[in-house]
């Protein structure tokens, strides 16, 4: 995934990296477990 990121000054780019990082975690990131359990 390549992303682009035009801003004015450098504060405004560090700002709007932190928002898209944080929507991309919250909207197209899954977390699960994978979880096996031992048959002894």
């Amino acid at each position: 995934m390549l992303v682009l990121i035009g801003a004015d000054i450098r504060p405004h780019a560090v700002e709007a990296f932190q928002m898209l990082v944080g929507r991309l975690k919250s909207e197209c990131v899954s977390e699960s477990e994978i979880y096996e359990e031992e048959n002894p």
